[in-house]
């Protein structure tokens, strides 16, 4: 199931994805600082310090965070190269990490980082498209596993919910 919604506080989700572009200094989506409490802020910022961090594409960082809602941070790479094609394949390899954790329910922050070549309706396309692509699995020949994982129910957050991203979701 997938929905989407207006950004908060993460809260009651086994997981929350965030976005991070690379560069001189690595930096989160703004908006994410609204999403986690300021001690979860505080903590994931040290980890990706000393994890070495850097943001590039697909990269990744795990968190756990306070509960059972661990914070997913994903690198886009440089703002400079970021399009819809780079969402797209980013949220894809973000999807097949939250099936490996295990994960049934995730709140996704769509970027908003300002880039003149990727708008907000691009952005929640590219994202909506990646997770539904890595999420589809051809197994009419295969025995079912039943330690097997899948992500249930993910919640696409964005800064306003307006006509347009209604339209482009239900598409």
């Amino acid at each position: 199931h997938a929905s989407l919604k207006k950004y908060g506080r993460a809260a009651g989700r086994d997981a929350t994805v965030l976005f991070s572009m690379s560069g001189k200094e690595v930096a989160l989506d703004p908006l994410a600082i609204k999403m986690l409490a300021t001690s979860s802020m505080r903590t994931v910022k040290l980890q990706m310090k000393h994890r070495k961090f850097t943001g590039e594409e697909k990269q990744l960082l795990t968190i756990p965070g306070s509960g059972k809602n661990l914070v997913l941070i994903v690198g886009l790479g440089s703002l400079k190269k970021m399009h819809q094609d780079t969402v797209r394949l980013v949220a894809a390899h973000a999807l097949s990490a939250l099936r490996t954790l295990r994960v049934q329910t995730a709140d996704v922050l769509v970027p908003s980082f300002e880039n003149p070549r990727l708008h907000g309706e691009q952005a929640l396309t590219g994202a909506v498209e990646g997770m539904l692509l890595a999420h589809y699995k051809f197994n009419k020949y295969q025995t079912k596993d039943k330690n097997t994982t899948d992500v249930a129910d993910v919640r696409f957050c964005v800064p306003a919910i307006t006509k347009d991203l209604r339209d482009i979701f239900a598409q």
